[in-house]
Order: C-alpha cells, then sequence, then structure tokens
C-alpha cells in the first residue's frame, strides 16, 4: 500500500509520465489524449493534489468539465480519434 505522499511525489508523477509516453498516443473515457495529460496535470495538479489529500476528489467533475477547462487553459482539444 502506498502513502498519499508516495502516490503524488514527485518520482512517481515522473515515472507514470515516462510510462504514458512511451505509449501510442490514444485517449480515454475523458477523451483527453494522453499527449495532452501532461499539461493538463502541470495546470491543474495543485488542485487536484489539495482534492485527494482531503478526500474530496471527484473524476466526475473534471471529466465533465475537462474540455473547457482545457479551452481556458489555451490547450488544443481538437477532437480525439478514440
Amino acid at each position: 500500500m502506498f502513502s498519499i505522499d508516495e502516490l503524488l511525489s514527485k518520482q512517481n508523477q515522473r515515472l507514470a509520465f515516462e510510462h504514458l509516453l512511451s505509449k501510442k498516443d490514444g485517449c480515454g473515457s475523458d477523451k483527453m489524449l494522453i499527449s495532452q495529460l501532461e499539461q493538463y496535470w502541470e495546470i491543474n495538479y495543485e488542485r487536484i493534489q489539495q482534492e485527494l489529500r482531503m478526500e474530496n476528489y471527484q473524476p466526475g467533475i473534471i471529466n465533465s468539465n475537462l474540455h473547457k477547462i482545457l479551452r481556458e487553459s489555451f490547450i488544443d482539444v481538437s477532437p480525439c480519434a478514440c
């Protein structure tokens, strides 16, 4: 079992991104491409980490507002071919 600090550590984040970026650029159920994830995380990690630590993180909120958040962050949200 991992502690929340181990899970959210910079080393673990780096390893997770290295793993994901080594894969084909597919997308998840939220239609975000793997290649967009790192930029999204850089913009939103503080809020997400705080919600995880406070145990009130709700992934459905992010999924439902994803394109709005990305547009506001000036990230390309071209339709995913998934």
